[in-house]
C-alpha cells in the first residue's frame, strides 16, 4: 500500500496518497513510512506546522531516520525558525555526515542566518562528496557573491548552470553576479531567466513582446514588475525611446502622478485599470538588456523626472531620512538600519533631519519632523524631496527618487549590497547626484555613520542650497542668454553685469531679461561665465566658474569653489590637478537644432567642418573628394589660408565664419555629414547630433559612443576618410545613428542642463 500511495505522491494525487497512508495507519497506527508520506503531503499543502508534528511523530518511532530529520529542517527553515532548522539538519548528519544533499540544506540555513562562513564550508564538504551536485555550486555562488569574491562565485556559477542547463535560478542567481561585477550586457541577458522561475510566470498578453526593434510609430506599453525603487530607476528608458513611437507606462498607483512628469510618456495608467490599444509590450526590467546596456552606456542622465508641486520647508541645512525599507522584501533585515545611527546626525551644527519613513513604528525625538502623514504618494515625496537640501537613506525607493531628481542623496549600504550599486565604488552609473557608503564589514552601521557625520561636518558652514544666484559674464552670448532664462525658472536670478537689451533680437526674451534685477556686488553664490581667464575681482560667498570656451582657461585651485566644463575641458582641468570640476555640456535650443525631412536624391555630399583650422580635416577631405567629386566641404574658417601646408586652396570648399545658433542650424539642415575633431566646440557637437546628422568625432567626448556617432579611436586622416566613406556609402546606418543621436540629445536642452547645474552645484556644496 504505502508503494502505491507513494506513486499517487509523486504524480500529485496528494488526497488520493493521503486517503492511502490514513488506510495504513488504520491499519499500523505508528507505520513510520505512512506518517513520513503525510507529512511531506502536509508540507506540500503548505500546513507546515502539521508536517513537523508528523515528522517529529516519524523520528519519535525512528531517531534514525534520516529523511525526517531532513525534512524537518526544510519545514523549520520555511517558518523561519532557523536554530531549530539548523539542529535537524546537525542531527540528520549524525547519521549521514557525507550527504551532499544535507550539507547544502545546513548550507542554505546557515546562510539565512548570517553565517556565511560555516555555509561555505557546508557547500565545499558537500562538493567534496558530489562534484556534479548542481545545487552545491549554486549556492556556494550565491555566498561568495555576498562577501564580493565575485569571480570565484562566477566559477561556481557556470559549473552550475554547465550541470543544469535549463536551471531558471541557477541563470538567475548568475546574473546577479554579473551584474553586480558590472558585466551589465551578460548580465542582463541572464536576467531574462527569471520567467523561467516557478514563482515569476511570464505576464500573458494578446499583443507580442517587443524585442527591440524599431518602434516606426507604433504603441508600445512598458509595465511595472517588480519594486518602486525598479520602476522608478528603469523608467529613465522612456527617453530613449520616445522619439520612436507611442510609449504608454502601466505602474504602481502611488507612482502614476509623478510618472507624467517624465518626458516622452504619452500615457500612464495604474496597475489593475484597463489597458489602452498598444502594439507591443515589455516588462520594465528587460529594457537594458534590449537597449544593449552596458556600463558606459547607462542612460544616466538626472533630473528624468519633476516633481508636479512644490513646497516649503523650515531649516537651514535641510536633510531627509528613511531608515528601513518593504518588509516582504528579502533582503530587507540586511539593508536596514537602526534609526538611531539617523539620529546621531542632529548633533551636527545646522541640520534639520525630516523623517521621511512611512509606517513607521518608533517615537521620534521632537527636534526631527515627521513628515510620514504627508506622503500620500510619490508626487507629494518627490515635492519634498525638491526642497531639501540632501536626502541620506537606506537602498530604498527614497534613494532612486533622489537620484531621478537630480537631488543630492548618500545611500547607506550593507556590506553585501543589492547588484545595481556594484562594488568598491563610492558613486552610482545610474545616478550622477548619489554617493554610496558602504560597510567595510557586516553589520557595521557604527563605521558607516561615522563616515557620513564626518562628510556633514566638512560642508558646515557652506552654502547647501541654489536659492539665489547671482550672474556675471563679460559676453552675453546666447549661451548666456539661454542659460539666464532657464535659471530665472529655478531660483531668484540676480545680474551683475546686465545684457545689452537692444542687441538680443527675440523681443520675449529681451522682454524677460529686462525683470531682472541688475545688483552691484553679491551676497549670494555667483555664476561667472567665463569666456577667458579667472575674474579674481568678484566678491562673493561662493563663486562658480562655467567654462564656455574650448580650451581651459588660466585658472588656480582656488579661484572658484566649483568648476563646470564640457566633457573633454573638464578633463584637462582634472588633469591639471583642478579640483570639484563637474562635466555638463552647454545646452541646446531644441526649437531650432532638430532633424528634419531631407531628399534622398541629393546628388552633392556636403560636409561641414566645425571648429578651428585643421590641416588633418583638409587632407581627408582632398583625399575623400578625388573618390567623391560630388564632395564639398563647409567650414568655419577660411580654407584658401590653409595651403602654405600643402593643402590646395581650390578645394570645393565654402567659408561660412563664426554662426549664430539659427545660421547654424540652416547649416546642420542642409549638410549631410560633420566633422568634429581639433578642439571642436562642444556646443557644435550636441547641435550636429541633436539635428540627427551622422557625425565623425574624437573619443574625447566619452559620452558619445559608436551607437550615435561615427567614434574615432585615434584620429588620423584614414580613420577620418574611412568614416566619410562608411557614411556615404550605407546612408541607411548613418541616417539610423543619426536619429538615435537625436533621441539622446533630447536630454541635452538647456532646460536639463540647467537643472543639472543646480543639481551638481547643490551636491557639490553639500558634501564638501
Amino acid at each position: 500500500m504505502l508503494k502505491r500511495a507513494l506513486e499517487q505522491y509523486r504524480a500529485g494525487q496528494l488526497a488520493q496518497a493521503a486517503q492511502i497512508c490514513q488506510q495504513l495507519l488504520q491499519q499500523q497506527p505508528d507505520h513510520v513510512g505512512a506518517l513520513h508520506l503525510l507529512g511531506l503531503i502536509a508540507a506540500r499543502q503548505g500546513d507546515l506546522e502539521k508536517a513537523i508534528a508528523l515528522y517529529d511523530r516519524v523520528i519519535h518511532q525512528q531517531p534514525q531516520h534520516l529523511e525526517a530529520h531532513n525534512n524537518l529542517g526544510i519545514a523549520l527553515m520555511q517558518l523561519g525558525r532557523l536554530a531549530e532548522s539548523i539542529a535537524a539538519y546537525r542531527q540528520a548528519l549524525k547519521f549521514a555526515p557525507r550527504s551532499p544533499e544535507v550539507l547544502v540544506n545546513l548550507g542554505n540555513a546557515l546562510q539565512s542566518q548570517g553565517n556565511l562562513t560555516e555555509s561555505i564550508h557546508c557547500y565545499e564538504q558537500a562538493l567534496a562528496h558530489n562534484p556534479k551536485l548542481s545545487a552545491a555550486h549554486k549556492n556556494l555562488a550565491h555566498v561568495l557573491r555576498m562577501q564580493g569574491q565575485t569571480a570565484a562565485a562566477i566559477v561556481h556559477h557556470q559549473s552550475a548552470i554547465a550541470l543544469a542547463p535549463n536551471d531558471g535560478e541557477a541563470h538567475f542567481g548568475y546574473a546577479f553576479t554579473l551584474l553586480i561585477n558590472g558585466d551589465l550586457q551578460a548580465g542582463f541577458a541572464e536576467y531574462e531567466w527569471r520567467w523561467r522561475l516557478a514563482y515569476n510566470p511570464p505576464r500573458q498578453f494578446p499583443q507580442p513582446r517587443w524585442d527591440g526593434a524599431p518602434l516606426n510609430g507604433k504603441t508600445l506599453l512598458l509595465w511595472a514588475e517588480q519594486g518602486f525603487g525598479d520602476t522608478l530607476q528603469f523608467v529613465r528608458y522612456v527617453l530613449l525611446l520616445a522619439n520612436q513611437g507611442r510609449i504608454i507606462v502601466e505602474c504602481q498607483p502611488s507612482l502614476r502622478s509623478l510618472l507624467t512628469s517624465v518626458p516622452g510618456i504619452a500615457q500612464v495608467i495604474s496597475q489593475g485599470e484597463p489597458l489602452p490599444p498598444f502594439d507591443w509590450q515589455a516588462p520594465l526590467l528587460s529594457l537594458p538588456h534590449l537597449m544593449k546596456t552596458a556600463i558606459d552606456t547607462i542612460p544616466a542622465r538626472v533630473p528624468y523626472l519633476h516633481p508636479p508641486q512644490s513646497v516649503n520647508l523650515p531649516g537651514s541645512f535641510k536633510i531627509g531620512i528613511a531608515w528601513a525599507g518593504d518588509p516582504k522584501n528579502p533582503i530587507n533585515q540586511r539593508r536596514s538600519c537602526p534609526v538611531e545611527q539617523f539620529l546621531k546626525l542632529r548633533s551636527i551644527p545646522g541640520v534639520t533631519l525630516y523623517s521621511l519613513q512611512k509606517d513607521q513604528a518608533v517615537e521620534l525625538p521632537e527636534d526631527v519632523i515627521d513628515l510620514s502623514d504627508r506622503l500620500r504618494n510619490f508626487a507629494d515625496t518627490a515635492a519634498i524631496v525638491a526642497e531639501l537640501d540632501l536626502v541620506i537613506s537606506i537602498d530604498t525607493a527614497l534613494a532612486h527618487l533622489a537620484g531621478a531628481l537630480g537631488k543630492a542623496v548618500w545611500v547607506v549600504l550593507p556590506f553585501s549590497p543589492d547588484w545595481r550599486w556594484l562594488l568598491h565604488r563610492s558613486d552610482s552609473p545610474w545616478y550622477p547626484t548619489m554617493r554610496l557608503f558602504r560597510q567595510p564589514q557586516a553589520n557595521d552601521w557604527d563605521s558607516v555613520f561615522a563616515q557620513v557625520a564626518a562628510e556633514l561636518q566638512r560642508s558646515s558652514g557652506r552654502v547647501r542650497s541654489i536659492d539665489t544666484l547671482a550672474l556675471h559674464c563679460a559676453t552675453w552670448t546666447e549661451a548666456a542668454i539661454n542659460l539666464a532664462l532657464q535659471l530665472q525658472r529655478h531660483c531668484r536670478l540676480k545680474l551683475l553685469s546686465p545684457p545689452n537689451l537692444q542687441a538680443i533680437a527675440n523681443p520675449l526674451n529681451r522682454y524677460l531679461l529686462a525683470q531682472l534685477p541688475v545688483i552691484a556686488s553679491a551676497d549670494c553664490p555667483v555664476l561667472h561665465l567665463l569666456d577667458r581667464d579667472a575674474d579674481r575681482s568678484i566678491a562673493a560667498p561662493v563663486k562658480i566658474g562655467w567654462i564656455l570656451s574650448d580650451a581651459p582657461p588660466k585658472i588656480n585651485d582656488n579661484d572658484y569653489s566649483a568648476l563646470i566644463a564640457s566633457v573633454p575641458v573638464a578633463k584637462q582641468l582634472e588633469a591639471q590637478g583642478i579640483k570639484c570640476v563637474h562635466a555638463i555640456d552647454p545646452g541646446i535650443d531644441p526649437t531650432i537644432f532638430h532633424p528634419v525631412e531631407r531628399s534622398p536624391h541629393r546628388k552633392r555630399f556636403a560636409i561641414f567642418a566645425a571648429g578651428e583650422p585643421s590641416d588633418l580635416v583638409l587632407a581627408a577631405f582632398d583625399r575623400f573628394s578625388t573618390e567623391h567629386p560630388e564632395a564639398q566641404l563647409l567650414t568655419s574658417w577660411p580654407i584658401a589660408k590653409r595651403s602654405r601646408n600643402g593643402i590646395d586652396s581650390s578645394l570645393p570648399g565654402l567659408h561660412l565664419g563664426v554662426l549664430k545658433d539659427a545660421a547654424l542650424a540652416q547649416v546642420f539642415h542642409s549638410v549631410d555629414a560633420v566633422v568634429a575633431i581639433d578642439s571642436t566646440p562642444a556646443v557644435s557637437v550636441t547641435a550636429a547630433l541633436s539635428c540627427g546628422l551622422p557625425v565623425v568625432i574624437t573619443a574625447d567626448f566619452d559620452w558619445v559612443n559608436d551607437s550615435i556617432a561615427f567614434v574615432l579611436p585615434a584620429v588620423t586622416v584614414e580613420g577620418v576618410v574611412d568614416r566619410l566613406r562608411q557614411i556615404r556609402r550605407d546612408p541607411a546606418t548613418a541616417q539610423a545613428k543619426g536619429l538615435a543621436a537625436s533621441r539622446q540629445m533630447q536630454d541635452c536642452t538647456w532646460e536639463r542642463q540647467t537643472l543639472k547645474l543646480l543639481s551638481a552645484l547643490q551636491q557639490s556644496f553639500t558634501a564638501g
